[in-house]
């Protein structure tokens, strides 16, 4: 009887206990299935990969609403702060939980890595010192060394994004010569190759995912990605048929859809490189319709833009492209250099042809921004010269044409200066004495005796008026007739 009343008071604790279990279970199939899901074009999480991350946070968020903490609760807290980070959206609730676990449960066995997640996440909410320091700290724990060639690649990592280069190779060399044995270890061999590439040091990269792709101890996905690089470094040093054999059998290998957008944008610069522009074009217009507003097919315009302004020489075509960059992916890293070659072809077609002996101000200053345009924006030296000549041209040809001007203006001075010297030589005219002037006399008229006299005289100056008489000098002989 007693042994009966046992089993009664357990049964609700047992049957507490397998709900758990059962729950956790699926939590951890939801989010097992949302990583298994393949990213997008432009990298992020799929709407399934989505869902999945969605219903393992609902089902751990049925196990931590139980207030009672169990040994079930830390893995559930941790579960549900993956799922956040994963989803994509999440990020300051993602935050939340990973400080929670910390803060906590200090022996949880998940303890360390929340450190490295939380680290992450601070970076994607721009919390930049934050991670720094979060990471920095980890690495004094003697408790968690094994997480530490973790830390010190997720510490690279940080670096090569904010391009602090020569700080990410500390951090990896720590790697290579301090923990040879640990997963990390691969992870950071790619990393250094990467820091050679953006470095421009392409023979230096080329070397080091070389050693990757022939190492048959490292996973697939891993030599995938140094057989990417591999032929995007032997491109950059001119290599194009190597680089366009590595491309083919990446299409061949790879099922990844944000890593073949990647590889074809590869294959339509090889295309342009090789003479081949009507494919290359043509292949870049597929890209931005087969991928449209993603990395690969911002990456795809630029390129497109390169072409037209480097090669084809077409202005309008060119700016169309470098502008179409921002409006497919906002967040390229292409995006703002391409906006400032855009400015730059907008200042390059404006007030050309100017003529330096009217304008002479705003053709110099045309070609000073033209070259500047050329040196700074476009990395061209050779334009930047040619700029710098025209204006230099321009002053040797005004020089000319003032010397010219000179000239003309000297000899009107000196026939100026003759005319007026052959002036002054003329003698001065004389005046007779013999000459008088004529005397005017003042008379006095006397007023008439009577009225009638003064009209009669009126009358007489009318009649005159009204009947002139001829000159005698114009008189013309009466003719008689008989």
């Amino acid at each position: 009887m007693k042994k009966y009343r046992l089993l009664l008071l357990l049964l609700p604790l047992l049957a507490s206990s397998c709900g758990i279990n059962n729950t956790m279970y699926n939590a951890r199939k939801y989010f097992k299935a949302g990583q298994e899901r393949a990213l997008n074009a432009n990298g992020r999480p799929s709407s399934q990969a989505v869902q999945d991350y969605t219903k393992a946070i609902q089902k751990c968020g049925i196990i931590l609403s139980n207030k009672k903490i169990t040994r079930k609760t830390d893995d559930a807290l941790f579960l549900m702060a993956r799922a956040l980070y994963y989803k994509g959206n999440s990020a300051f609730q993602a935050k939340d939980q990973f400080e929670a676990l910390i803060r906590g449960f200090p022996d949880s066995p998940f303890y360390g890595e929340a450190h490295i997640y939380l680290a992450k996440v601070y970076r994607d909410i721009n919390q930049k010192e934050e991670a720094q320091n979060l990471l920095e700290q980890f690495l004094l724990k003697g408790d968690q060394a094994k997480l530490h060639p973790r830390a010190l690649l997720t510490l690279a990592e940080f670096d090569i994004a904010d391009m602090d280069y020569t700080q990410a190779q500390f951090w990896l060399e720590k790697i290579i010569t301090g923990y040879p044995k640990a997963r990390e270890y691969r992870d950071a061999y790619l990393l250094f190759g990467k820091n050679y590439y953006v470095q421009e040091d392409y023979e230096s990269a080329l070397r080091e995912f070389d050693k990757i792709t022939q190492s048959r101890l490292i996973p697939k996905p891993l030599r995938l990605e140094a057989l990417y690089y591999a032929a995007l470094n032997q491109y950059h040093l001119g290599s194009y048929d190597r680089s366009w054999r590595n491309v083919q059998k990446l299409l061949n290998d790879e099922v990844r859809p944000e890593r073949i957008s990647e590889i074809r944008v590869l294959q339509s610069r090889l295309l342009i490189a090789r003479g081949e522009f009507e494919d290359g074009i043509a292949e870049i217009g597929d890209i931005s319709t087969s991928y449209p507003r993603t990395q690969s097919s911002a990456e795809a315009q630029y390129y497109l833009g390169e072409y037209y302004f480097r090669q084809a020489h077409d202005l309008d075509q060119a700016s169309t492209a470098y502008t179409r960059v921002r409006s497919e992916f906002p967040g390229s890293e292409l995006a703002e250099q391409a906006q400032k070659k855009t400015t730059a072809i907008t200042q390059l077609k404006a007030n050309t042809g100017l003529d330096p002996e009217t304008k002479l101000q705003e053709f110099v200053d045309y070609h000073v921004s033209a070259a500047e345009n050329y040196l700074s924006v476009f990395a061209l030296p050779d334009s930047a010269l040619t700029m710098y000549q025209r204006v230099i041209d321009s002053r040797d040809t005004l020089q000319v044409r003032y010397d010219t001007l000179g000239g003309q203006l000297a000899a009107w001075q000196f026939a100026a200066d003759s005319l007026s010297a052959r002036i002054d030589s003329l003698p001065e005219p004389e005046i007779s004495e013999s000459v008088e002037q004529p005397e005017i006399l003042e008379t006095e008229v006397e007023p008439p005796a009577d009225s009638s006299a003064v009209a009669d005289t009126l009358d007489l100056a009318e009649t005159e008026q009204s009947e002139p008489a001829i000159p005698d000098s114009l008189a013309i002989p009466e003719i008689k007739v008989e």
